[in-house]
């Protein structure tokens, strides 16, 4: 191959680097908007709880990444293929050294077009990462605050109540709605693009064990409330209440 024909690969080098960029840069932004839409599902689901047990609200704003970008890049695509084949065409008709210094050039400009406003794109997709991030911690936060608030109210019926009964249906509502809240999609994050998706599908917490970390918590707060002597005395009324649990149970699972 002479080296003039090595000048026309050029411009499918840049033709290459288009179509390249187009498609990296629509994979990336269908990519996190399906992790958008995934979130805003979720937002919209704990603000429904929230409301429920009157906490405050996720501040939520609507966003999602446009093509803008990408739609700006696939015209500029089309107007260099015509161009390019303009200049192909006098190229081949008349022949003269000025055409392909004249390819080079419009390569070379159209490669820095393409590239900066690449750049743009990336610099819009990173601050939508940002503003995701800031809303999944702030999810994780209010998540917390609900198995908090979820936990307390479950430990004062234990605390307070003698019925069996009526503390192991709370005790159900209670785990229910801790699977409930942490059922979702965890995105943990590999690098600027890449997540690694773990479907929190078969969090089951065991009934034995969870009253048996409450009965631990409860002991635990009430050191700091009673006197050693009383203390003690109400470890044995909490071990006679939860072992009565733990009865209660063995018995509807053996039913």
């Amino acid at each position: 191959m002479s080296e003039g024909a090595y000048i026309f690969l050029i411009p499918i080098v840049i033709l290459i680097f288009y179509i390249t960029i187009i498609n990296e840069g629509r994979y990336k932004i269908n990519k996190i908007n399906t992790r958008i839409l995934e979130q805003k599902n979720e937002v919209q689901r704990i603000n429904i709880i929230c409301e429920s047990l009157f906490l405050t609200n996720i501040n939520y704003h609507n966003f999602i990444i446009n093509y803008y970008y990408i739609y700006c890049l696939i015209v500029i695509l089309l107007k260099y293929i015509i161009i390019l084949n303009i200049i192909l065409y006098l190229h081949f008709n008349n022949n003269t050294k000025y055409t392909i210094i004249l390819i080079i050039s419009f390569a070379i400009i159209s490669f820095i077009i393409a590239t900066i406003i690449y750049n743009y794109l990336i610099k819009d997709i990173n601050e939508n990462i940002k503003k995701f991030d800031n809303i999944e911690n702030e999810l994780n936060n209010k998540k917390n605050e609900i198995n908090n608030f979820n936990k307390n109210k479950i430990l004062l019926i234990i605390d307070n109540n003698n019925d069996i009964s009526f503390i192991d249906n709370n005790l159900d509502l209670y785990i229910s709605n801790f699977e409930y809240i942490n059922v979702y999609i965890s995105h943990i994050r590999i690098d600027m693009w890449e997540y690694s998706y773990s479907y929190n599908l078969n969090i089951k917490k065991n009934k034995t064990t969870v009253i048996l970390e409450l009965k631990d918590e409860l002991i635990k707060n009430k050191k700091n409330e009673v006197t050693p002597e009383s203390l003690e005395d109400y470890k044995k009324s909490l071990e006679l209440k939860i072992n009565l649990l733990i009865g209660l149970i063995q018995i509807s699972e053996f039913n």
